[in-house]
């Protein structure tokens, strides 16, 4: 509030009713994530919304992205998941269609009422049951032929950084995908380890911890500290040094090779 005035609300959600369903995929999300079936009944007196995933930070003002018009009978807006595409088949959704990532969604919340959003994904997921990525799926399966692709900047997750230098998005530019490298508007955590952890590899982990020093968790030790972590730690360390003297780094990797040929040669002897 010392920037500017806002108001912060809490509201309480009953998800009892998706109690039966489970959360297959992941190990870090409870039922909760069902409760955003009900933000058109939550939200009733508002027509638009973002909703944000909590493992993310946001680099640029959200004004831009509330201020995108989804057009036409698009009432979810949101930034392909490319390797999440496998979902087509078992959802029952054309092969050819894009499967997005629900982690940043811009909806309008007045179509979905009009539609009546909550009571058809409800009735999907009790035909379908617990799935693979829960309400993720229920969301694509709703919309797979409707969902208006947000700029990839609005959701730059963990798979960018691992395909890199390979597209295989069907919605975005190859010079789209090379910009979010500099310029991510918001900076998704998708993978399973955050970077909360010790070990963490995570994109932008620097930023993320920048901003959790200003929060009431700032003297909460990272998560996975162990010897063995510990250890890992020590030879990134020494790589990093390694990769800044050519010299020492090409026999680091020399010597890699060595004992990578040695084994393989005592495997197959034992073998």
């Amino acid at each position: 509030k010392k920037i500017r005035a806002f108001e912060l609300n809490y509201i309480n959600v009953n998800c009892e009713k998706y109690a039966p369903f489970k959360v297959l995929g992941s190990l870090y999300i409870s039922r909760l994530t069902y409760s955003r079936f009900q933000l058109p009944a939550i939200l009733n007196s508002i027509d638009k919304c973002i909703y944000l995933d909590c493992d993310i930070i946001v680099r640029h003002d959200l004004s831009d992205l509330w201020d995108i018009q989804l057009p036409g009978q698009s009432a979810l807006g949101a930034v392909e998941e490319p390797f999440a595409r496998h979902r087509n088949k078992e959802l029952g959704m054309p092969e050819s269609c894009s499967y997005f990532n629900a982690g940043v969604l811009l909806l309008d919340l007045k179509k979905l009422r009009q539609i009546d959003f909550e009571k058809i994904a409800f009735e999907y997921l009790k035909e379908k049951g617990s799935l693979l990525y829960a309400d993720q799926d229920i969301l694509n399966l709703m919309f797979y032929n409707t969902w208006y692709a947000l700029p990839l900047k609005w959701n730059v997750h963990s798979t960018v950084y691992i395909l890199r230098k390979e597209n295989r998005y069907y919605k975005y530019s190859e010079q789209e995908i090379q910009d979010v490298f500099s310029d991510a508007a918001i900076v998704h955590f998708s993978q399973g380890r955050k970077p909360d952890s010790f070990i963490s590899k995570s994109p932008y982990r620097e930023e993320y911890l920048f901003y959790k020093r200003y929060t009431a968790w700032k003297y909460m030790l990272p998560k996975e500290i162990t010897p063995v972590n510990l250890a890992i730690r020590l030879y990134w360390l020494i790589k990093d040094t390694f990769r800044k003297l050519p010299i020492l780094f090409i026999c680091m990797r020399t010597i890699k090779r060595l004992f990578t040929g040695y084994y393989k040669n005592q495997a197959k002897f034992f073998h």
